[in-house]
């Protein structure tokens, strides 16, 4: 996974300096996905949520829908870590 991690930052780095958005947020909405499933709620919402501002300022619908799938579900995933005091 660490090297999916790093793969994927890359391309969010690369992408965000070459100007293309679409392709920064969909990297960005797959990094959520995979800190979600390593349980790393918190930072996958931040990244979660910033791919779907970006989706939504593309008028991007169908991608700006799949992120909105991500975001509840990250989002829920912080939420039981604060309730239990884990963060």
């Amino acid at each position: 996974m660490e090297a999916a991690e790093r793969a994927l930052r890359a391309v969010i780095v690369r992408a965000e300096a070459h100007g293309v958005r679409q392709l920064q947020a969909e990297a960005s909405r797959d990094l959520a996905l995979l800190l979600s499933g390593s349980g790393r709620h918190v930072e996958a919402a931040a990244v979660a949520n910033a791919a779907r501002a970006t989706f939504k300022a593309l008028g991007a619908e169908r991608e700006l829908r799949k992120a909105a799938k991500v975001c509840p579900a990250v989002a829920e995933g912080a939420a039981k870590l604060v309730a239990r005091r884990e963060l």
